[in-house]
């Protein structure tokens, strides 16, 4: 059976619930990463082929509260919307904004939840070169 590969996050202790570090080649994945780190924690990884795609697009501050309004985007989608993201490709990225297109797929009905995140907050967030020179993002 094949070993599956490491995931791109981590969860790490925090005082109100979880905090995540999410890793990537470039900011771009760290994105891409991030929304898929929530899916995951969220509802587990969605087994069947996505059937829709959408663009999403956030705007910050700065590029730490932008990936904090962009994940608060992906967790909209889930518990909102009901949607599992099976991959996110980042269309263009700025200081400020972000646009991405998401294949997304349905979760059925009754779904159980794996772990339920309410709210993303930017308290202790960071996004940053560490370790080894790879991109890092976290809080």
């Amino acid at each position: 059976m094949p070993k599956n590969p490491p995931k791109p996050y981590r969860l790490m202790a925090h005082t109100a619930d979880i905090a995540i570090e999410v890793t990537g080649a470039s900011y771009a994945d760290v994105f891409e990463n991030t929304l898929l780190a929530i899916t995951d924690i969220c509802v587990g990884g969605a087994t069947v082929a996505a059937r829709k795609r959408i663009i999403v697009v956030a705007e910050g501050g700065d590029r730490a509260e932008l990936l904090v309004n962009f994940a608060r985007g992906g967790l909209f989608l889930v518990n909102i919307h009901g949607f599992a993201v099976k991959h996110c490709k980042i269309l263009s990225i700025g200081e400020k904004d972000i646009r991405a297109s998401l294949d997304v797929v349905p979760l059925p009905k009754g779904s159980v939840f794996v772990r339920e995140i309410k709210a993303l907050t930017e308290h202790r967030s960071w996004l940053g070169i560490r370790r080894a020179g790879a991109p890092r993002a976290g809080g």
